[in-house]
């Protein structure tokens, strides 16, 4: 939430935080700071249940993907970047980087396998990408569409457009290519406390609303 509160339209979300953390104090929940929720410090608690939400992680998938490229999710947590930026996926979290940086100033260049403007961010809200699609329309971002990214270098990315090939250059590449859930705390406490619950992202990545939801559950039945 902290990282989607980065994006300009999305600065409600900082309330929400607020309201959350607000109830966590009102209701007096023990909350552990700096601690590493490994299976040692769950086990000397002796919970008689776990509910898990690991969340989830950047999913990088490019064929031996150079070290220097970052994820988007460090550019909404404040990572500088350079004037020209290629954007590697057409989802909602590429399609809103893209904006963010665009407004920004830089001159962003968006790479998918997607095939149009009409399949950009649907993973998103139908009202909030209409408009989304309609500022990308208008803005100065570049596409490329129904690519595959054949290899990637140092500040440059082969892509394959069927039989057609070319080099993409930038100061900065950003992949924004999905996230795949943190589940190895899962598999490490099956069979060692009485009750596990998973929510949110670390069940499959999805949005704060199934998240939130997913929580209430969990809280009625442990």
């Amino acid at each position: 939430m902290i990282l989607a509160a980065a994006l300009p339209r999305k600065q409600n979300y900082f309330k929400s935080m607020d309201w959350l953390i607000g109830e966590i104090q009102r209701e007096g929940v023990d909350v552990r700071l700096s601690c590493q929720g490994n299976l040692a410090v769950i086990d000397d608690g002796k919970p008689d249940a776990v509910i898990l939400a690991t969340g989830a992680s950047p999913a990088v998938r490019l064929p031996h993907a150079d070290s220097s490229i970052i994820t988007a999710w460090e550019v909404l947590a404040g990572r500088e970047v350079g004037k020209r930026v290629l954007i590697l996926g057409g989802g909602m979290v590429g399609m809103e980087t893209a904006e963010f940086l665009s407004e920004k100033g830089c001159q962003v260049t968006v790479i998918t396998s997607r095939e149009g403007m009409e399949k950009l961010a649907t993973d998103m809200e139908g009202t909030t990408r209409a408009l989304l699609l309609e500022r990308l329309s208008a803005s100065e971002i570049s596409f490329v569409f129904a690519a595959k990214v054949v290899e990637v270098g140092k500040g440059r990315i082969l892509v394959s457009q069927g039989e057609k090939r070319q080099w993409l250059e930038a100061e900065t590449i950003i992949s924004a290519q999905g996230s795949q859930s943190n589940q190895d705390l899962l598999r490490a406490l099956e069979g060692k406390v009485p009750q596990i619950l998973s929510i949110g992202d670390c069940v499959e990545p999805r949005s704060a609303k199934e998240a939130i939801h997913e929580g209430f559950w969990a809280g009625l039945q442990v």
